[in-house]
């Protein structure tokens, strides 16, 4: 069982892929990330929520995102590259729509009339 911190957060690594960890947030809110160097930046890399995937799916993902980063490709900007290509414009304008909305309801933005 991991126990919830106190403050901020705790990272446990995990015992067979080093760079995999479980971050526990002080509000129990628990995923898995890997951190790695590309290009000398550390990139960090979330592969989802505990307990929606367990340590072995983790362990999975991490090891196909590893692979990917020491072949050089950073694997966030991969997922976005591969978003981009499926969105159409009609896609672009709903998610820009979508946001348009959203910030006038809180109150960043204002209605044009």
């Amino acid at each position: 069982m991991y126990k919830s911190p106190d403050s901020s957060r705790v990272e446990y690594r995990d015992t067979k892929i080093p760079e995999l960890m479980l971050r526990v947030t002080s509000t129990g809110s628990k995923s898995f990330s890997i951190t790695k160097k590309i290009d000398d930046k550390y990139v960090q890399v979330t592969l989802g929520r505990l307990p929606a995937n367990s340590i072995e799916q983790a362990r999975k993902k991490a090891r196909e995102n590893i692979l990917l980063m020491e072949n050089g490709v950073n694997p966030i900007e991969k997922k976005r590259e591969e978003l981009i290509q499926y969105l159409s414009t009609t896609d672009l304008f709903e998610q820009y729509e979508e946001n348009f909305q959203a910030r006038i309801k809180v109150g960043e933005r204002r209605e044009n009339h």
